[in-house]
């Protein structure tokens, strides 16, 4: 059974909150969200020129670069990040083609995505979303709704994304296990 999740960075859509794409296998916090970490710095905000560019220092650019590359530039996401995407894998190309895995937090599916991984190159910070559920007492809907305070009904349950927490993207490395615990702990 895979965690699945998204990688994603604050919009300055009107109505959109964030927008990202779609991440399938170990989306949890020991698993994307020290990944997440450990690409970042190594290959942006670390980097002394190990990759052909090194890094003047700013954060945010490097935050910045990160998403352009890895989020704006696999817009069919990932099957496990950094090493296969949809996109650019032979094999998952030949097998589907290609496709728009683009997720916002307007359409965003709670049931579906356990995870959300929202990257600020403003602040300098990664916000961290869980998805809760509350189980119904047998009312069945015909279909799927938002409801007014950005949950969805899924008629036998209702979904929706909670912060976690927030990450300093330029401090230290967070306990990780931690951060999965709290969750585990909500």
């Amino acid at each position: 059974m895979s965690t699945r999740g998204c990688i994603a960075f604050k919009s300055k859509k009107k109505g959109i909150d964030w927008e990202g794409v779609y991440q399938h296998f170990d989306s949890y916090p020991t698993g994307l969200g020290k990944t997440i970490w450990d690409v970042l710095h190594k290959d942006f905000i670390d980097n002394k020129g190990g990759i052909g560019v090194q890094n003047d220092g700013d954060v945010s650019k490097a935050i910045q670069a990160f998403i352009d590359i890895n989020i704006k530039g696999h817009r069919s996401g990932w099957s496990a990040f950094p090493d296969k995407c949809y996109c650019h894998d032979p094999a998952f190309v030949m097998r589907d083609g290609t496709r728009d895995m683009s997720i916002t937090s307007k359409e965003s599916n709670p049931l579906s995505v356990e995870y959300v991984y929202i990257l600020s190159p403003k602040t300098k910070s990664m916000t961290i979303l869980s998805s809760k559920v509350d189980s119904k007492d047998g009312q069945i809907l015909d279909k799927t709704v938002k409801t007014k305070d950005g949950k969805t009904d899924y008629g036998h349950c209702i979904c929706w994304h909670e912060e976690l927490c927030i990450v300093d993207l330029a401090g230290k490395e967070p306990n990780w296990e931690a951060i999965e615990k709290l969750d585990s702990e909500e």
